[in-house]
């Protein structure tokens, strides 16, 4: 959800902030959890995420080299989508990924489907209404969470970083690191603080920002971000 929506709510009822955030939420047909302010540095948003789960497709969407880009913003996505003629449900997120269509997630738990025998038929026709729009349609649940579940908590300690620094320039650093990255054929991150005569706190920004513009990858699938984590040259797979 766009946090200017949430801002203005608070600010017209600043006594009941938290009550009317909540209200705002509900509004647009959906329910609160635990709300939390996140950044999206790919897309240079804030948002608010309603739940754990929409905070950890909203990591994906941020750390995943295959989404271009992407909107958690409900207001504008429905108005787009209804003027279109969609005559779906209404999504969470709308997403760009490289190569393909663009999708329309819903984000929620396996549990609030449980065994229901009509699932299949509803999510078949979600899938109906979304490609008639030319849109594909996609469920992201927990399983999808535990799947990634390193990636995301890595860039979950990435994303405060990128936040403290989001009006940082840092275009001609990125562009330096991903030289390197790719006259040596790969390096750690560890060798990139020693190459390069900048702050370190700004070499690391530069770098997850080239990761997320596909300059170069930083290997956060695999295991916990460190000093050994490997950075490669980006490749179309």
């Amino acid at each position: 959800m766009d946090a200017a929506t949430i801002k203005s709510a608070r600010g017209r009822s600043p006594l009941k902030a938290s009550s009317t955030v909540r209200a705002e939420v509900q509004k647009r047909g959906k329910r609160p959890g635990n709300l939390c302010y996140f950044y999206g540095a790919k897309v240079d948003r804030d948002w608010v995420a309603r739940s754990s789960l929409e905070l950890a497709a909203m990591l994906h969407a941020e750390a995943s080299q295959d989404i271009l880009t992407y909107s958690c913003d409900l207001d504008l996505i429905w108005s787009e989508l209804s003027s279109g003629g969609y005559r779906g449900s209404k999504p969470d997120m709308r997403l760009q990924r490289r190569g393909g269509p663009p999708e329309l997630w819903a984000v929620g738990h396996q549990g609030d489907t449980g065994n229901d025998p009509c699932v299949e038929k509803q999510r078949e026709t979600q899938e109906g209404h979304a490609k008639a729009v030319g849109y594909a349609w996609k469920r992201y649940t927990e399983a999808d969470a535990m799947r990634e579940q390193v990636m995301l908590m890595n860039w979950l300690s990435v994303n405060p970083v990128l936040l403290q620094f989001r009006h940082l320039e840092v275009d001609a650093l990125r562009e330096e690191i991903s030289r390197l990255v790719i006259a040596r054929d790969g390096i750690t991150v560890r060798d990139v603080y020693p190459a390069i005569n900048m702050p370190r706190a700004h070499i690391f920004v530069a770098l997850m920002r080239a990761h997320q513009r596909r300059s170069l990858t930083v290997e956060i699938r695999k295991r916990a971000l460190g000093l050994s984590t490997p950075v490669i040259p980006w490749s179309e797979k």
